[in-house]
């Protein structure tokens, strides 16, 4: 694996600065995480890295943009149902109609 470092500033042609601070491996996608701002000064840019790198040392993760279809998919690739089977039908109790 290529070593990463934990954060950096990287100046744009714009003149404005963009902020990226690793935040290690998406497990679902196996993709680095990164967080990810821009601000207009370097001074900004700065402050911004230090506090994204001290969320980072907090554990927290940005979003990984993966949606809920597969994070469905892989749920449903390991998930075992208890009796064996798989059904989409709904399960009821009962019949409302009987009494």
């Amino acid at each position: 694996m290529v070593p990463t470092r934990p954060g950096h500033i990287e100046r744009l042609a714009s003149g404005s600065y963009r902020v990226i601070a690793y935040a290690g491996t998406d497990p679902l996608t196996g993709r680095r995480l990164r967080f990810r701002q821009t601000v207009k000064t370097e001074e900004q840019a700065q402050i911004l890295l230090g506090k994204l790198l001290e969320q980072v040392a907090e554990g927290r993760q940005p979003d990984t943009g993966v949606t809920v279809a597969e994070l469905l998919r892989q749920y449903l690739a390991v998930a075992e149902p208890a009796d064996g089977a798989v059904s989409a039908e709904p399960h009821h109790q009962g019949d409302a109609t009987q009494r």
